[in-house]
């Protein structure tokens, strides 16, 4: 299937701040705001982003979000601003995981474990190997990255940015059946330290 054609905005708030990309497939824009208050800053920056690319909101074609993992109100700030988007504009979104986003420009061979670093020296991780991913993501508690790697050679996923996510979401958004915009939330509920 080919993919979709037009302007796609992507979106990360996943992280510290706001990353957004615009791009038509020849050409891509981007900017990051750093900020805790991303709620406040997206429509801003879309705003900034759309005049740096000679756009309208209008010319959107398609909505990429990043699902997670990351702070709670963080990633569910940006789903669901990717979601109301692409509601009241009607097109079509889908999100990626960090992981998603990032595992497909490597060329690594073997294992190898993308890991996301938090809060308190404790890590998001997902296994994979050149196929695809080998395992689900997961948190891992302070120290215990080792032994989740289980021999498997680390990469830094981070720092992400929403330019990430315009590949593969390209493709997925030429879909007819897409994943839904889930959010990714790995570290449990009842932690508390």
């Amino acid at each position: 299937m080919a993919a979709l054609k037009g302007l796609i905005l992507a979106v990360d708030t996943a992280g510290d701040g706001v990353s957004l990309a615009l791009s038509d497939g020849k050409k891509t824009w981007s900017l990051r705001r750093q900020t805790k208050a991303a709620d406040e800053a997206l429509w801003p920056a879309l705003d900034s982003l759309l005049k740096k690319a000679k756009a309208r909101l209008s010319d959107l074609k398609g909505v990429a979000c990043v699902t997670g993992p990351g702070r709670f109100t963080a990633v569910r700030i940006g789903v669901t601003f990717a979601d109301s988007l692409a509601r009241a504009r009607g097109l079509p979104v889908v999100g990626l995981t960090r992981f998603e986003a990032f595992a497909p420009r490597l060329k690594t061979p073997g294992r190898f474990g993308l890991v996301v670093p938090t809060f308190r020296e404790e890590s998001y991780l997902q296994l994979w190997t050149e196929e695809g991913p080998a395992a689900p993501p997961t948190w891992v508690a302070a120290g215990g990255l080792p032994a989740a790697l289980a021999g498997a050679v680390q990469i830094d996923a981070s720092p992400a940015s929403a330019k990430d996510l315009l590949a593969p979401a390209r493709a997925l958004l030429a879909k007819k059946r897409r994943p839904p915009l889930r959010p990714l939330y790995l570290k449990p509920a009842n932690y508390a330290k």
